[in-house]
């Protein structure tokens, strides 16, 4: 299939809308990410003023969201270009953009996700190192024939069990997510939530009170999904997640540096009982 033309240079930021949504998804399948079309409405939707692109020709060439989850924390993420339009500049001037409407929302830490390509161009913006994240791989098997321990897993406070160690209110993440993909939950001791992805069905968020109800949950992941490929995004010190993955079948698959600028939260987004993210683009 002939590449699109090299579009002209980019209109000023603006805010990406759902007709820009597919073009925001072309960017995303270029670089091999695993959105689907219903992240992007998910970003759109619940922040559509943190969402940014810059068009050329009419064509949506890249993108930044910026995902406030109260004054205390927010995230960058979707941060993409298209690929004959990368070394111009388009990221950093998303990024700066974005950066100034949470400093004029006046929050207090912005934390990411950086890829090794993207990770100076975040330094000469002022973030700094926090620690490495990383993201694992089950490819598909037959399925295990050990069944989960609840058959129809329920939990009716997620958003209470998340926050107590994420450290902010993601209660609309959560119920979205949730919404659009599957809940694996003990009642009081964790949850896990599986939604679908473009390559692989992405496991995660995923809290549990002890390892042993960690695993329980990732079993019945792996029963009732095994058949398909699975990703899972984690903190790399969190020796309890990595062990629970690699035991599971999982194999690291791509490694990332997660970063902050502002006021030092190394509490926040990170907790032992964190035993999968919600995504790079979500912390």
């Amino acid at each position: 299939m002939a590449s699109s033309p090299r579009p002209s240079p980019p209109d000023p930021p603006e805010l990406l809308t759902a007709p820009g949504l597919p073009g925001a998804l072309a960017l995303s399948t270029e670089a091999g990410w695993n959105q689907v079309l219903g992240d992007w409405q998910r970003v759109q939707a619940l922040w559509p003023q943190g969402c940014f692109c810059l068009h050329a020709g009419g064509v949506v060439v890249s993108t930044t969201a910026a995902i406030t989850y109260d004054t205390r924390l927010a995230w960058i993420g979707m941060v993409l270009t298209r690929k004959d339009c990368r070394g111009q500049g388009f990221a950093r001037r998303l990024l700066e953009h974005a950066l100034g409407f949470l400093d004029a929302a006046q929050v207090e830490c912005v934390k990411l996700d950086a890829t090794d390509f993207g990770r100076p161009v975040y330094q000469k913006a002022g973030f700094h190192d926090e620690r490495p994240v990383s993201r694992w791989l089950r490819r598909k098997s037959a399925l295990s024939t050990r069944p989960p321990r609840m058959e129809n897993w329920l939990d009716t406070n997620l958003q209470e069990t998340d926050r107590k160690v994420f450290g902010v209110n993601r209660a609309r993440l959560v119920d979205h997510l949730a919404e659009s993909g599957g809940v694996f939950a003990l009642p009081g001791q964790g949850y896990a939530i599986v939604r679908p992805g473009r390559a692989a069905l992405h496991f995660g968020p995923c809290v549990a009170e002890t390892h042993y109800d960690a695993k329980e949950i990732v079993g019945g992941v792996i029963n009732r999904h095994g058949r398909e490929d699975i990703v899972w995004d984690l903190a790399d010190d969190n020796e309890g997640a990595v062990r629970l993955a690699m035991e599971s079948g999982f194999q690291r698959t791509r490694k990332l540096m997660r970063m902050y600028r502002g006021r030092p939260s190394p509490e926040l987004a990170h907790h032992p009982k964190i035993y999968a993210l919600a995504g790079f683009e979500f912390g």
